[in-house]
């Protein structure tokens, strides 16, 4: 039956569904932290729906272009996102995806080049990082940071599959080395293990440009990976030993 309904019909139930969702949270007392998380998954889950149906309904009936209605729908929800940051969860959450969101489906709305995505996703990440150091105190913003170290990795993936050689490793290896130093100074272990991946992927893609035989590519990348691998474990240790301390 879902398969036959229309997307109209589809985007109305939504809407009443979202709806719903949103009114049944002023039912809920908060006094206790279980139940204000409750309260959040809730509202995510409601804004989540009414993002959704609003998206479906500009698509069917004002949009012709689906990229550029996914590109509204995710900035309001970053905006809506970005006024709920006081929560302990659903504001972090939703403006966290949204902002990935919203910055791919305007990219795809420009038709930008492939090359030319990755330092827009950088200013992003970076973007989101900043706003988790901003307010640090809050549960949250691990969810920011996780969001961007995330992004830093998988923009490394498209970097390094659309430039060679030199080119593609020496940014690599630098904004690696900066996230890693940033993670590895303010304890945040998720920031120093993206820093510490993008690295790895700086210099493996140039020792696989490079030329090298076969047995000097397998040593060089055996003993990056060791070296990393050695590195996060230490800042991990510090981490972990500053946090108990």
């Amino acid at each position: 039956a879902a398969a036959e309904a229309s997307p109209s019909a589809i985007a109305i139930a939504l809407l009443v569904t979202g709806y719903v969702s949103a009114i049944s949270t002023r039912r809920i007392t908060s006094g206790s932290m279980s139940r204000q998380r409750l309260i959040e998954v809730i509202e995510v889950a409601s804004v989540t729906q009414l993002a959704i149906a609003v998206g479906i309904l500009l698509d069917q009936h004002l949009l012709e272009s689906i990229e550029l209605s996914v590109a509204i729908i995710a900035a309001v929800a970053l905006a809506w996102g970005l006024s709920r940051l006081h929560t302990q969860i659903a504001g972090w959450a939703v403006t966290s995806s949204a902002a990935l969101v919203a910055t791919t489906a305007w990219l795809a709305v420009a038709d930008l080049d492939d090359r030319a995505t990755p330092p827009v996703f950088l200013v992003v990440a970076s973007g989101l990082v900043g706003l988790a150091s901003v307010r640090r105190s809050q549960p949250g913003a691990v969810l920011a940071r996780v969001a961007a170290a995330g992004t830093v990795v998988v923009v490394s993936m498209i970097w390094f599959g659309t430039h060679d050689g030199v080119v593609a490793a020496l940014p690599l290896v630098a904004i690696g080395l900066g996230a890693f130093a940033l993670g590895a100074s303010e304890h945040w272990l998720e920031i120093a293990v993206a820093g510490a991946i993008t690295v790895l992927i700086g210099l493996v893609g140039w020792v696989l440009d490079s030329g090298l035989g076969d047995l000097v590519q397998g040593v060089v990348i055996v003993g990056i990976g060791a070296l990393s691998l050695l590195t996060v474990v230490r800042v991990t240790r510090t981490s972990s030993a500053t946090d108990h301390g």
